[in-house]
């Protein structure tokens, strides 16, 4: 190795390491806690729009213990960790529900500060690229202000890469805001997706000598245990499929009865929905296969609003037409089994049904393909 190449090297280690020095306080300092409370503020971005959903959370923890207690309360949905199980407040349904440790992850109630703690220890731990940025004042305190690499690459002429922000207060050495961004692409697929998430953290108490006992907390008596629902059956083949009130994309009214001679491929579909997102790709390649035969595409949203649909449709290049429901009308999808997004039915030229799938795959796609091909 050349000598400059050498001193490069080394000098951007060694920049590394100071520009650390700071974060690695911040978290020798954290686990010397007893207990910590605080106010977090969580703006995350829908993953497939730009839509934004706020939620404001209040937070505490008990490290006091072999194993950590918290309470963590947003504007939905609450958790309490009690020693041996995990329970989940639906604070709308007035419901709750227990997890193990194993079942349960963090990202269903925001970014809780010892989530930001391991996160920062691991990036240290794997020598990410740490950069210092300018200093910068939050909440009227003076902070110091990072920023961690993970990635950052072109890929199909796109864009990709995952880094996140965070700043610390001067003076108290924990966190004030993190911000977590990252773009790729769906893995086998060129759909590019964008993972947005903001937080912020206030009015800390540290250490406090009287705190509420985590270990004994009582379940509100308002409150009622959330009761599993029964999963449904898809539609078996050969039933005739129930009719749906549906207007297509123009807003005129769409019937089943009426398609007789076709063979349709009927798409139980939501905005937002991963594996929808996932199938498109698919559903527009059969789409141009089978466009000039007796065939059609009915994708149906029964809850979404249009310009969410709209939007979806544009931003990931649909070719194939969307249906939904007319106002005050609900599409009953119990008719037709649909527990989870996507499901799909092939209906035969009779409108019998062919085959129903739940779920997408690469497989499930090209099954539905050779499905269509057969019955044509």
């Amino acid at each position: 190795m050349k000598p400059y190449i050498l001193i490069i090297l080394l000098s951007t280690i060694f920049l590394t390491q100071a520009r650390a020095q700071v974060l690695e306080k911040t978290i020798e300092k954290f686990k010397l806690f007893k207990n910590l409370s605080y106010t977090e503020t969580k703006i995350e971005k829908d993953l497939f729009s730009e839509d934004l959903f706020y939620d404001t959370i209040q937070a505490i923890f008990d490290f006091s213990h072999t194993e950590s207690l918290y309470k963590i309360y947003g504007n939905k949905i609450g958790l309490w960790n009690h020693g041996s199980k995990i329970i989940r407040f639906d604070l709308e349904d007035k419901t709750y529900k227990f997890f193990s440790a194993k079942e349960f992850t963090f990202g269903m109630n925001g970014m809780p500060l010892p989530q930001v703690i391991q996160y920062l220890e691991k990036d240290l731990q794997e020598n990410l690229t740490v950069q210092k940025l300018k200093d910068t004042v939050l909440f009227g305190k003076q902070c110091y202000q990072y920023q961690i690499l993970k990635s950052d690459s072109l890929e199909k002429d796109k864009s990709v890469y995952s880094k996140k922000k965070i700043v610390i207060d001067k003076e108290t050495y924990l966190p004030a805001f993190y911000r977590w961004e990252s773009q790729g692409f769906i893995d086998g697929t060129d759909i590019l997706i964008k993972v947005l998430m903001e937080h912020t953290y206030q009015k800390y108490k540290i250490d406090e000598e009287k705190i509420t006992d985590l270990a004994t907390l009582t379940i509100p008596s308002d409150f009622s245990l959330e009761v599993p629902k029964e999963r449904l059956s898809l539609l078996e083949r050969g039933t005739i499929a129930p009719e749906l009130a549906l207007l297509d994309s123009l807003g005129s009214s769409y019937k089943l009865a009426k398609q007789k001679g076709k063979v349709i491929l009927l798409n139980f579909s939501t905005v937002g929905c991963p594996h929808s997102i996932e199938a498109i790709e698919a559903l527009n390649d059969i789409h141009k296969s089978f466009r000039d035969k007796d065939f059609e595409i009915v994708t149906i949203f029964a809850h979404d609003k249009e310009d969410a649909i709209k939007e979806m449709n544009k931003r990931f290049h649909v070719k194939f037409p969307y249906f939904k429901s007319p106002e005050n009308v609900k599409v009953n999808l119990d008719n037709y089994g649909v527990d989870s997004y996507p499901t799909f039915y092939i209906l035969d030229k009779n409108g019998a049904i062919l085959q129903g799938f739940e779920g997408y795959s690469k497989s499930i796609g090209q099954a539905i393909k050779t499905f269509i091909k057969k019955n044509l």
